[in-house]
């Protein structure tokens, strides 16, 4: 009786500690923290993938092999939600545990993969970097579901979900951005807005 009563007051009152009744402010910058930390797992998977030759180089082994860093983060991200997801919705621990927790092991452990020894550390804490990194990815629009009203849900759902995750992923792959890339975009771009002014010449003549 007195867990239902308390979660009673905890959603219909207006309690300023239920996230439905934070300010605009507050919501937007929770909001804009879990946006960048589902950036920053999302990017963390994809980005090895240029390294690989150079995980070839270092450790000799094949890139069948090497791709294995890429495929037990995603492993380790897919596997991470199973434990963590339910962990948040115990009210004794709720979410801010969860985020913080394992972020803090998350960034600690790239130092562990960063300073790898063999080949099998470097596969070990690359699964733990995206078991550890999991979290917001399986709750982060849990979280926006919990500041905002359905009618403003899904507003935030896309910007998660299709902005963040889409670009992180595109993002991971630029490898090389020099002036020669630069300038030929550039020439790109140009191309067509000085054809088209220059057809508008010849016709006003």
């Amino acid at each position: 009786m007195f867990i239902f009563s308390s979660l009673f007051l905890y959603y219909l009152l207006n309690f300023p500690q239920n996230p439905m009744n934070w300010s605009t402010p507050k919501k937007f910058l929770v909001t804009f923290l879990i946006c960048h930390l589902t950036f920053s797992v999302y990017i963390g998977s994809a980005i090895y993938s240029a390294g690989t030759q150079g995980v070839m180089e270092r450790f000799g082994v094949s890139q069948v092999a090497a791709t294995l860093g890429l495929t037990l983060f995603v492993a380790g991200y897919g596997l991470g939600p199973m434990v963590f997801a339910p962990m948040s919705e115990i009210p004794q621990i709720g979410r801010n545990p969860i985020y913080i927790g394992t972020l803090v092991v998350f960034v600690f452990f790239q130092f562990a993969v960063i300073y790898a020894k063999n080949f099998g550390m470097l596969l070990a804490f690359r699964f733990l970097t995206g078991l550890f990194g999991s979290p917001v990815l399986a709750t982060g629009g849990a979280s926006l579901s919990d500041m905002y009203k359905p009618s403003k849900r899904g507003k935030c759902i896309f910007i998660l979900f299709v902005v963040v995750y889409y670009r992180s992923n595109s993002l991971s792959s630029i490898r090389y951005w020099d002036l020669g890339t630069c300038s030929y975009l550039r020439a790109s771009i140009r191309a067509p807005y000085r054809r088209i002014c220059s057809s508008t010449q010849r016709l006003a003549m």
